[in-house]
């Protein structure tokens, strides 16, 4: 018989900011990831943790590479990418695939590609 066991252990916190800017409706956030390292347990993050989308100006593309990687000591099965729904928006990747799972102290760069409505 095999046995597997895991300690549950939380080990990435994230902690933001709301900062309000002197323009309507217009809020700057930005995520702070706090994380342990070489402990026995996949810890994924993904920087950038801010992106500025609202100075894109309407028809106007930004690429932005986000780095996701596993900081942890063992494999980081079942990995999701979920891409946001953003009004006046598009968010998207040419990159149709990705690995599924992300091996200890390894990373991969994921294409994000954001344009604002012509509507907008």
């Amino acid at each position: 018989n095999i046995l597997y066991v895991f300690l549950k252990k939380s080990t990435v916190t994230y902690s933001w900011t709301v900062e309000k800017v002197n323009f309507t409706d217009i809020y700057e956030i930005e995520v702070e990831v706090n994380f342990e390292t070489e402990v026995p347990a996949p810890v994924v993050t993904v920087q950038p943790s801010f992106i500025d989308i609202n100075k894109l100006v309407s028809g106007e593309i930004s690429v932005v590479m986000m780095n996701i990687t596993n900081h942890g000591l063992i494999r980081a099965d079942d990995i999701q990418i979920s891409i946001p729904s953003i009004p006046c928006f598009s968010v998207k990747s040419n990159v149709e695939s990705y690995p599924d799972s992300l091996d200890a102290k390894t990373s991969f760069a994921y294409p994000l590609i954001f344009s604002r409505d012509i509507s907008c």
